[in-house]
């Protein structure tokens, strides 16, 4: 995933979660959905999250925005049947308003 933000504008981010097979995870069963971002500068937070219809289309989304200008990291996060479950990292890049 790479899209563009900018600094401080409120921003809905969705992320597919896929199996090894690269197919959609059905995710509908899990819970602590979370979206962890990362700053350019390496300090992180976390967002809480929610599926994007009912989990069987393995969307999780939360609202985040941009406090540092530069490329960020984000990464989903569930408990998934008991045991943690993690997306893939996607990158996003924050660029300064006129």
């Amino acid at each position: 995933m790479a899209c563009n933000v900018q600094l401080n504008d409120g921003i809905l981010f969705t992320i597919r979660t896929l199996d090894c097979n690269k197919s959609v995870k059905d995710i509908s069963g899990a819970t602590n959905l979370k979206i962890g971002f990362e700053r350019p500068d390496k300090t992180s937070f976390t967002e809480n999250a929610n599926f994007e219809t009912d989990g069987t289309d393995g969307k999780l989304q939360a609202v985040a925005s941009g406090d540092v200008c530069g490329q960020w990291l984000l990464q989903g996060s569930m408990t998934l049947s008991g045991k943690p479950l993690h997306t893939k990292t996607g990158r996003f890049k924050v660029s300064e308003n006129i």
